[in-house]
């Protein structure tokens, strides 16, 4: 059970086989991103699958998705780089969260846009009682 009662499981068994992302194929004005589906990431073994609630958009993402920022991600990518959401997975060599935990994310500068996000356990925190997803 998650933290708010949620019938969410820690086996890699159980994870969407699918998930959607926001994918940016060409460096274009905004209207040119498309939502896809694609087939989800295993988690590794110090990974956190996170089923994403929120994603952070910034002027930053909108410049890198016309090729107008200074680093440009290799084609095609899916921009965002910070999530919130729960954790609906943990690898075995997982400590600092468990599944069902509210958190928020770094994902780097590409691949928080999308339905779920695996991460480094690492780039994790726990989100405060108070704050919202969105």
């Amino acid at each position: 059970m998650g933290a708010a009662g949620d019938d969410i499981t820690t086996t890699a068994s159980h994870y969407r086989a699918r998930m959607r992302v926001v994918v940016c194929s060409e460096f274009a004005p905004l209207d040119r991103l498309q939502v896809v589906e694609r087939d989800s990431v295993p988690c590794g073994q110090h990974s956190v699958r996170i089923a994403v609630a929120a994603s952070g958009v910034n002027f930053v993402d909108g410049l890198v998705v016309q090729g107008l920022y200074q680093i440009k991600p290799r084609l095609p990518f899916v921009p965002g780089g910070e999530v919130a959401g729960r954790v609906t997975e943990v690898g075995a060599g997982v400590t600092e969260v468990v599944v069902g935990d509210r958190v928020f994310a770094s994902v780097g500068m590409v691949g928080g846009f999308a339905s779920e996000v695996v991460v480094d356990a690492g780039a994790v925190l726990h989100s405060p009682d108070g704050l919202t997803d969105g």
